[in-house]
């Protein structure tokens, strides 16, 4: 496997490590309280994920590491990270301003 896939890999993996604190913080929204350390975990993985997007396309031309799994896996690991943010978004009871 090439470092690109691995980097695909690692995104798939921070999908669900992504969805823990994201929806934690949805639910301490809706309990009055809200847990703003799970806002900005959430966010930070998020972020980092979303890197490991632009990175492993960065490395799969830079280094000619282009994979028939590569390019199968990288839109599912993308569609996986942009579907669970938008279902915590939606299924989450987030309070009256939303």
């Amino acid at each position: 496997m090439t470092a690109a896939t691995y980097l695909t890999l690692l995104r798939t993996i921070l999908v669900p490590v992504f969805a823990v604190p994201a929806a934690s913080y949805g639910i301490s929204v809706k309990s009055g309280s809200p847990n703003e350390s799970l806002h900005w975990w959430a966010v930070g993985i998020f972020f980092v994920a979303a890197m490991t997007d632009y990175a492993d396309g960065v490395v799969a031309r830079r280094y000619n590491q282009r994979t028939r799994l590569g390019a199968f896996l990288d839109p599912v690991a993308d569609k996986l990270l942009i579907l669970t943010a938008i279902a915590i978004l939606f299924l989450l009871p987030w309070g009256e301003d939303w």
